[in-house]
């Protein structure tokens, strides 16, 4: 009895470690075959994180089907396994083809305070179409110290479409190092940007200060 429980006891980490490549498997087949049962791909989304980084090949490599649907789903997979190696790959689809994927993989950034993540974005919202500006300007408003950093520089940015998107961001952040910039941007041309910037002022307790004697 006491060799074979030792026997059992040697083989349970090979087991395991079989049990989660055939979940893994598992999983990403359930991903694949997206279009043909949602519902399926849904629940292999939930159940992602408990394996972690271990995905991170299989899900990338899905990153580079042709269907962009699937692609889709392949950026979803990225967000819901929050480990810092999905970051580059999610960089990475920024520059996909199509805008369906580049908005997830904006959206999935938004889950890293991450400097990397932080740029990446701030690059979509001084160079993306309107649509992917705006996606990117609320992917930075979630990221903390790093994403407000970019929002700051970008209320200094030549297009007023940027600092719109900019300013409409901060208004949505709480961070003092913006307050200093917020003021400076109130001098700006466009209404736009200085109703958001007034919104972010307020937001942050000194909305009014400047009119005061």
């Amino acid at each position: 009895m006491g060799g074979h429980t030792a026997g059992q006891t040697a083989r349970s980490p090979a087991v395991a470690a079989l049990s989660r490549r055939v979940r893994a498997a598992q999983l990403l087949a359930q991903l694949a075959a997206a279009a043909q049962d949602a519902a399926a791909a849904e629940a292999a989304l939930a159940a992602l994180p408990a394996l972690g980084a271990a995905l991170l090949p299989g899900v990338q490599q899905l990153c580079q089907n042709p269907d962009p649907n699937l692609r889709w789903w392949a950026v979803r997979a990225l967000s819901a396994l929050q480990v810092p190696g999905a970051v580059p790959i999610l960089i990475e689809c920024l520059q996909d083809a199509s805008e369906m994927v580049q908005a997830a993989a904006l959206l999935g950034l938004g889950g890293y305070a991450d400097a990397r993540a932080a740029a990446a974005a701030g690059g979509v919202l001084a160079g993306g179409s309107s649509y992917l500006a705006r996606q990117a300007g609320d992917a930075l408003r979630h990221m903390g110290p790093a994403g407000e950093a970019e929002l700051i520089a970008a209320l200094r940015h030549a297009q007023q479409d940027t600092r719109v998107n900019a300013a409409r961001a901060l208004a949505f952040t709480d961070g003092q190092p913006a307050i200093a910039p917020l003021f400076a941007a109130l001098d700006d041309d466009s209404a736009a940007v200085c109703y958001w910037v007034e919104q972010a002022l307020e937001r942050r307790g000194t909305g009014m200060v400047y009119f005061q004697p």
